[in-house]
Order: C-alpha cells, then structure tokens, then sequence
C-alpha cells in the first residue's frame, strides 16, 4: 500500500509513508494491563479448510518483562499465599487472574455456570509467581468455589534469560453442549493483582510447540509502517485493538470503606433482623 501526504508543509519536506502493511492475523496477544485493570481477550481464531474456526485446546499466559521490575530487586517465593496488598514485596511478578469465558453453538442461558463432566463455560485461576511449578495445569480446576487462599502455581525464572519471567500453560475443557470443535465464543480475561505487567497470550493445539501455534484472527492487528522525509526513511511497527463501548465491570462489589452484608432466607417478614452489621 502506497500513501502520499498532501499537506502543502508535508510536500515541501518531501515526506511520505511509503509503505503501509496490515495484518490482521497475528500470532500472540501482547500488552501492558495496570494493576487491577482487566484485558479481555477474544479467543477468535482465522478458519479453517471448511470454513469454521481454527480450534486450541491450549492457552499459554506469561507476564512481566524486565522493565516491569521498576528498579526493585527481584523477589521470587517458594511458596506463598494471597496477602493483603500493602504486604505484596515491590520486585515479586503480579498475581494473575485469569478467566476463561466460552459458549458452544448450542448455548442456552443456564448452562453459563453448569459443569457437565470435563465440560465447563467459565472459569478461573489465580496465578501464584513461584520458583519452581507445574508447566501446565487445566482450567477444570476451577477455584471459585475453593478458600480465597487457594491459588494456582506458575513457574517463573530467576533471571530474564527470556523477556517473560513467568509462563504457565492452561488446558481448556470443551464448552458445554459441545466438544471443543463446538466452541462458537471464547474470551480470556486477565487481570494482574498487586501491581502491572506486560502480559503475552499464544494458543495451541496440541502441545506447546511451533508446529502447533493457532493464530489471533483480527484480535490485535501488527501494522507495519515505513516513513520517509526527504532521503531519511524510518520503519514502525505497532500492534492495535479495536475500541469497545462495552464497560466490563472489575467487581460486584467495589467500596472504599468497611463493607458488610447481612443475608438470610426466609418467608416471614418477622425473621428479619438487621444484626450487628454496620459498614
């Protein structure tokens, strides 16, 4: 693609962007996401020879580059559990919150949080930095139900010798009324707990390897840019998302004070009791 300026100013410089490619089909997910801020990521996937979309069975998550550290000495636990956030040391990698969210082509409304054998809609783990972890784990160990301290392991390295520190590989189980070649939607919703970090999403199907790579179909286009002034030319490339006007809330419920909740169930008016529930 060619694109000539017109300006009056641009012409007398003799500046021109010379070359301008699209790609619509990438092969990963990457960006900064703030502390406590949510990324969602569409899971859409280019078709295949019949048409349908390509299908994964993978997900592998990994965050914080070297920049992210911000000048404090790097903090890699054993072990740990989730903490109050004042208590989070400056050079340990974020929590990750990752949750899937996928439908068959056959969804109904109630099957949004059912679980029919291994076939699950929603899910979510807690992503633990540690030294030493399993590779892969499944998004069947859904944690919603388990004790707010239970987390899921990832493995990070001691030292950037990669740009991402910590890697995990998540199993995903087919959506329910379908197997995995049933998926019709799919989002990944990832949000760092305690501070920011540069996140990167691939997909597989199949093990993690390059053979086996599914690529993004129009999630995060890489526009490739080159720009000349005179005989001086400069060659950019960035990745892009497109603008949504659909808010997605970070909680149910999101305070700045004391917060509590008096809950009974009941058909007579006269069980009510407020309690001693004051926030």
């Amino acid at each position: 693609m060619r694109v000539q300026t017109t300006a009056a100013a641009d012409n007398q410089l003799n500046q021109a962007y010379t070359c301008v490619r699209v790609y619509t089909q990438t092969d990963d997910y990457d960006r900064a996401v703030a502390a406590d801020e949510a990324a969602m990521v569409p899971l859409t996937t280019p078709p295949d020879a019949g048409g349908s979309p390509r299908q994964f069975d993978r997900i592998r998550i990994q965050w914080f580059i070297e920049t992210d550290l911000t000048g404090a000495s790097l903090n890699l636990p054993a072990s740990g559990t989730s903490v109050l956030s004042e208590e989070w040391p400056a050079g340990r990698p974020p929590v990750i919150e990752a949750q899937l969210i996928q439908t068959s082509s056959t969804f109904t409304l109630d099957q949004f949080d059912a679980r029919t054998g291994a076939s699950q809609n929603t899910n979510t783990l807690f992503l633990y930095p540690k030294r030493i972890a399993e590779p892969t784990v499944s998004f069947n160990s859904d944690l919603r139900q388990t004790p707010k301290t239970t987390v899921t392991d990832a493995g990070c390295t001691p030292t950037f010798s990669e740009r991402y520190l910590c890697a995990i590989t998540i199993q995903v189980p087919a959506p329910v009324g379908g197997a995995a070649g049933n998926r019709s939607n799919a989002y990944l919703r990832l949000t760092p707990r305690y501070k920011g970090a540069q996140v990167h999403v691939t997909l597989y199907n199949g093990p993690v390897q390059p053979d086996n790579l599914v690529q993004f179909d129009g999630v995060q286009p890489r526009i490739d840019s080159t720009g000349r002034a005179d005989d001086l030319f400069r060659r950019v490339e960035v990745r892009v998302e497109s603008g949504t006007n659909v808010v997605y809330p970070n909680a149910a419920a999101d305070v700045s004070g004391s917060f509590c909740k008096t809950f009974s169930l009941t058909d007579r008016v006269e069980d009510y009791a407020r309690g001693s529930c004051t926030p």
